[in-house]
């Protein structure tokens, strides 16, 4: 979790919700198909 954290305040220093920063990278940086089941993951 500090990793996240910490990777997500040196990707987006202006993100004003921390608590979004995981959605926020992945919605950014992964592929439409891999989006989908990192959420369909995420709720299991």
């Amino acid at each position: 979790m500090i990793f996240i954290g910490s990777a997500g305040a040196y990707l987006y220093p202006n993100l004003a919700d921390s608590d979004q920063v995981l959605l926020h990278i992945a919605t950014n940086h992964f592929p439409e198909l891999l989006y989908g089941i990192f959420i369909i993951v995420m709720i299991k």
